[in-house]
C-alpha cells in the first residue's frame, strides 16, 4: 500500500526522499524514529524512537488535504531541552488503540499558521521539527531522516528495496522504459562483470548469465566489489559468484554455468530483448554474433584491444551495436580473430577501469535504443582511443 500511496502523492514522495521512515498502516500514516527529548525520570534524554502519526484522508491512492492540524505521538512525552513538557503540543496523554496494532500514547493539537493544514508535507514537518528540535540539540547525531532502505510492497519491482533516486530526481517513468527487459550477458570476465553491475541497477526483468570459467584471484583485478580470500577458494563458477552478489539486490538474476556452443546456443532464442557479448575468444565471439545477427535478436558486442609500448599501455576500446536487421551493415567491425585481445590484456590485471569503460559504453549505448538516453544519431560502431581519448564512430 505504501508505496502505491508514494507513487500518486507528492506530499508522500518528498518525505520520503527527504528520508524520512514512512509507513501505511490501516487508515494512517506512521513516520518511524523521530527524535525526542524524554524526561520520565527527572533526567532530559535524547531517544530516536518516537513514531508520529496522521489519519490519511484519502480517495482511493489520491491524498487530499488533511482533516485537521491533530496528529498522534507513539513514545513519552516529548520535552524541551530543560525536560519541561513542550507547550502548545499535547491536547490529551490518553492511550488509544488505533487497530492493526497501532497503539498510541498522545493526542496532538498544533494549529498551523493561518489554521488550516494545506498539505500532509506541511504538517509532517510542523510537527516533527518541534518534537525532534529539542533532542537534536541534546544529540546531533540524532535526525528523523533516516534514509533507511524500504522494501517494495509488492512483487511488480525486481529490487529488494525501493529506488528512491529515481522518485527524487523524477526519471522513474524514463526508468520504466527498461523494466520488461529479459537480458543476457554472455560472458562473465572483467567488461562482462561490470556489464552486471550496471544493469543490475536497472529495473529489467530478468539478467541471464552464460559463462562456464571458474572466478579466479586474476578475476577478482577486474571485476566490480571485493571478494574475500575465502570467497576466491571456493572456486566458484563465475556465473553463480555474481549471481549470489547482486541477488542481494534484486531478483531475476539466472545464472547458465556454461559456454555457448552449437549444443546449447538455443538458449538464446527464448525470448531475449538484448545480449551483451563480453568475448575474449575470436572463435566464440563469431560464432555468437553470427548467430544472434542472423537470429534478428538486438546485440552489443564489446573488445579491448592493448599494447605495449616504451613501457606504456596503449590501444582501444570497441562497442558495436546490431539492432535488429543491422548485422550485415555491422558484422565487419567485429574482429575475426584474436589480434584485437593480446598479451597486454592478458597478462595486465590492473586494467579494470578499461573493462569498466567498455561495459559503460555498451550499457549507454543499449539505454539509447531503449529510449532513456536521447539518440540524435545511431552509430552502430564506436572505438575509443586510450592514446588520445578520443571517441570515433563508424
Amino acid at each position: 500500500m505504501l508505496q502505491e500511496l508514494v507513487n500518486h502523492n507528492e506530499d508522500l514522495r518528498k518525505l520520503r526522499d527527504e528520508g524520512y521512515e514512512l509507513d501505511a498502516i490501516g487508515g494512517y500514516l506512521v513516520i518511524h524514529h523521530i527524535p525526542y527529548v524524554a524526561n520520565e525520570d527527572g533526567t532530559p534524554t535524547a531517544k530516536n524512537n518516537g513514531k508520529l502519526v496522521a489519519t490519511l484522508n484519502l480517495s482511493g491512492n489520491n491524498l487530499n488535504k488533511p482533516f485537521d492540524h491533530t496528529a498522534y505521538f507513539i513514545g513519552q512525552r516529548p520535552c524541551n531541552i530543560d525536560g519541561s513538557i513542550i507547550s502548545g503540543l499535547i491536547n490529551n496523554s490518553n492511550k488509544q488503540n488505533l487497530g492493526n496494532g497501532l497503539v498510541v500514547d498522545h493526542y496532538l493539537s498544533n494549529k498551523p499558521v493561518g489554521g488550516k493544514e494545506n498539505s500532509y508535507y506541511e504538517k509532517i514537518k510542523r510537527y516533527e521539527s518541534i518534537i525532534s528540535k529539542p533532542a537534536e540539540y541534546l544529540d546531533r547525531n540524532l535526525t528523523a531522516k533516516t534514509f533507511k532502505p524500504i522494501r517494495p510492497d509488492n512483487n511488480a519491482s525486481p529490487f529488494n528495496y525501493i529506488d528512491t533516486m529515481s522518485s527524487r530526481y523524477e526519471i522513474q517513468a524514463i526508468s520504466d522504459k527498461l523494466k520488461n527487459d529479459k537480458v543476457a550477458i554472455i560472458g562473465l570476465g572483467g567488461t562482462g562483470s561490470y556489464v552486471l553491475d550496471f544493469i543490475a541497477k536497472t529495473p529489467v526483468k530478468e539478467i541471464h548469465l552464460f559463462d562456464g570459467d571458474i572466478f579466479c584471484t586474476h578475476n577478482a583485478y577486474r571485476a566490480p566489489g571485493s571478494p574475500s580470500f575465502e570467497t576466491l577458494n571456493k572456486k566458484q563458477f563465475k556465473t553463480e559468484y555474481f549471481e549470489n552478489i547482486y541477488s542481494n539486490m534484486r531478483s531475476g538474476i539466472i545464472s547458465h554455468s556454461e559456454h555457448l556452443t552449437c549444443d546449447n546456443i538455443d538458449q538464446l532464442l527464448c525470448g531475449f530483448d538484448f545480449v551483451f557479448v563480453c568475448i575474449d575468444d575470436a572463435k566464440a565471439r563469431i560464432f555468437t554474433t553470427e548467430f544472434l545477427g542472423y537470429s534478428n535478436i538486438p546485440f552489443i558486442d564489446t573488445g579491448i584491444g592493448l599494447y605495449v609500448t616504451n613501457n606504456e599501455i596503449s590501444g582501444q576500446i570497441r562497442t558495436t551495436c546490431c539492432n535488429d536487421d543491422s548485422f550485415d551493415k555491422i558484422k565487419d567491425y567485429i574482429p575475426p580473430t584474436n589480434t584485437e585481445v593480446d598479451n597486454a590484456y592478458k597478462t595486465n590485471i590492473q586494467i579494470a577501469e578499461i573493462n569498466a569503460l567498455n561495459a559503460a559504453l555498451a550499457v549507454i549505448k543499449w539505454k539509447q535504443f531503449k529510449g532513456f538516453y536521447n539518440m540524435q544519431i545511431n552509430n552502430n560502431d564506436y572505438v575509443f582511443s586510450i592514446n588520445d581519448m578520443t571517441l570515433n564512430k563508424r
